[in-house]
């Protein structure tokens, strides 16, 4: 959803500035970064089990470790030593070892899974509680018609009294004449 939509562009806009050393690519950093406490907040607010919670939980600890311990320094590091552009192409100077690209991929493809694993829960729990309505609707039908039916019953019951009554007080309907 939003919350993964927000850490993908957080994502693309280091790898943007990690290539071109140019502080506009951080624009998407700079605005999801911004953007996710507060989506974090409501989504957080609305998930319905404990479990749900947890995995968002777990997200939020990777997020912030992804954040602190990697791009937050890479970005520092990258303003002290940017790219240059060349002839040829764009001479990207080398990143410390725990800066580089593959250790966040790492960490963004376990975010990923922690993200299908909890689309996974929210989708679990959504057809749970549409068959649980379901079935709720469909035991609520069959009250109301069996309601319906027996009030019908009633009311032909009612009329066949009535008619009976009005016919021995006076005789109009009485076949014996």
């Amino acid at each position: 959803g939003l919350l993964e939509r927000l850490v993908t562009d957080m994502e693309t806009g280091v790898r943007g500035f990690r290539i071109t050393g140019e502080e506009a690519f951080l624009e998407p950093y700079n605005e999801a970064a911004a953007q996710y406490p507060k989506v974090f907040s409501s989504l957080h607010a609305v998930l319905g089990s404990r479990e749900e919670r947890e995995l968002l939980g777990e997200i939020r600890k990777g997020v912030e470790r992804w954040r602190t311990d990697l791009v937050e320094p890479r970005i520092a590091a990258i303003r002290a030593s940017p790219p240059v552009a060349m002839e040829r192409g764009i001479l990207l100077p080398a990143l410390p070892e725990p800066l580089d690209m593959e250790a966040g991929k790492e960490q963004m493809d376990a975010l990923r899974a922690k993200f299908d694993a909890l689309g996974s829960r929210q989708r679990e729990r959504g057809e749970t509680l549409i068959r649980e309505r379901t079935r709720t609707d469909t035991d609520l039908s069959r009250l109301l018609w069996m309601g319906a039916l027996g009030f019908s019953a009633l009311m032909f019951a009612g009329s066949i009294y009535l008619l009976r009554l009005f016919d021995r007080r006076t005789g109009v309907l009485s076949l014996r004449r």
